[in-house]
């Protein structure tokens, strides 16, 4: 199977990553010393062999904050991966897209490392970013990268897999305090809409939902959401790195679910979701386990039903019979056919592994490609034009050389997004007012 290379930028998605690495090393039984205990499935997809026989993880890990990879050092799972892969600098940069944009120390190296890795691989399949565009790492350098990405390895598949943090949550609260966020976001935004990348976003807010209302935790944590994360990563690729009936690679996932260069911002979702003290616990039935996958509680990013959806590609694992799924999928189809756009006949596509995710006999993931999305395109934009409207913190990202002129050109680029869908015809029920002027 071709090789995948992790690229985790800044903490956020530092910390994603590794949530997801630790689910790798359950599932193809390699140990913290990276040795193969009983080493199963494709294990080169996301790991390298060493001379010794040990596996290491293809992963880059950056950050332009040593607060994380101090930590992550002092743990076990540290001593998989090479020294080499871990690139971070002792200046902070303040949350700040424009200096991890335009400012960090050791980008040349961080390409050049990224070149090494690419060139180790026999035969690489393609990059996936983990990152997060609410700090001034993951959207800034993180810009850098896709960039670099598409302008030196332009046939290479990149998927980018991005958290937006979250808005108000129960109580008016915040999940994070960073002034700068909105303006990050909108400035992440334009880089990951100009690529040519699968784009999956995940949402705090719509994770810590599922966290407090589904799995019953009265006090959600970050640790939470990273599992929601991992069991939906793993569980897109799965047939990446375990044999079944009908496989995806990260190319076939890219032309199953981007019809139009524009539409590609895509919606993941899981499948079952359990309650804390509920381990093992598996759907009643396996109509129940597919049609809980397009629930709006099972979404790890929000999204509004009122919006159709594009095309969706299922994610199974486990024992099960693929020939009933896929009746299954016929009859969920004919009933929700109202809720995908006409004019994309193949909306459905389907993949199989009999490989179980841990604790699960058998399980789903889904990403989808909805013009529910703008909900929280919609969110974020309305956060970021409360600053901008006053020149709140403006100065913040010109004092670092970050022209206003790039700001204004990233919030048209947001809103056009925006109009692009309600032109689209997509709305259900015509209850959104019209796009900001």
């Amino acid at each position: 199977m071709k090789e995948i290379l992790i690229l985790q930028v800044g903490q956020a998605g530092n910390s994603l990553g590794q949530t997801f690495w630790e689910e790798l090393l359950k599932e193809h039984k390699i140990g913290l010393d990276g040795k193969s205990i009983d080493g199963i499935g494709n294990i080169q997809t996301y790991f390298q062999e060493l001379q010794n026989g040990m596996y290491s993880p293809r992963a880059l890990i950056i950050d332009n904050d040593t607060n994380y990879t101090d930590q992550f050092l002092n743990q076990k799972i540290s001593n998989i991966f090479d020294p080499n892969s871990i690139l971070t600098s002792s200046q902070a940069i303040g949350n700040n897209y424009a200096y991890g944009y335009l400012h960090t120390p050791h980008l040349e190296i961080i390409q050049e490392i990224i070149r090494m890795q690419v060139e180790k691989c026999d035969t690489i399949q393609g990059v996936q970013m983990i990152h997060s565009v609410g700090g001034g790492c993951g959207s800034g350098l993180g810009a850098r990268i896709i960039e670099y990405m598409n302008e030196t390895y332009p046939d290479l598949i990149m998927q980018n897999h991005t958290l937006y943090p979250a808005g108000q949550i129960k109580g008016g609260s915040k999940l994070s305090m960073n002034v700068l966020e909105p303006y990050n976001m909108v400035l992440g935004f334009e880089k990951l809409n100009n690529s040519p990348n699968l784009n999956v976003i995940y949402d705090n807010q719509a994770m810590f939902n599922i966290v407090l209302n589904v799995q019953g935790v009265k006090n959600p944590t970050y640790k939470d959401y990273n599992k929601l994360f991992a069991q939906s990563l793993s569980g897109t690729t799965s047939t990446m790195r375990f044999a079944g009936e009908i496989n995806a690679s990260l190319r076939t996932q890219a032309i199953n679910l981007i019809p139009f260069p524009s539409w590609h911002f895509i919606t993941p979702s899981i499948s079952p979701i359990h309650q804390v003290n509920a381990q093992g616990y598996t759907a009643e039935s396996r109509f129940e386990l597919i049609q809980n996958l397009f629930n709006q509680r099972s979404y790890l990013c929000s999204s509004s039903i009122n919006y159709k959806n594009i095309c969706a590609q299922l994610n199974f694992r486990g024992l099960l019979c693929d020939r009933e799924i896929q009746l299954l999928i016929k009859k969920l189809r004919n009933n929700m056919l109202q809720q995908f756009i006409e004019y994309i006949p193949e909306s459905f596509k389907m993949t199989f592994s009999t490989h179980q995710l841990t604790d699960h006999k058998y399980s789903a993931s889904m990403l989808i490609n909805s013009l529910g999305i703008y909900d929280l395109f919609t969110r974020e934009l309305e956060n970021f034009r409360k600053l901008y409207n006053k020149k709140a913190y403006l100065y913040k990202f010109l004092e670092l050389g970050l022209e206003e002129s790039q700001v204004q050109s990233a919030q048209d680029q947001y809103q056009d997004y925006l109009a692009l869908i309600q032109e689209a015809g997509n709305t259900c029920h015509g209850e959104h007012g019209e796009i900001y002027e």
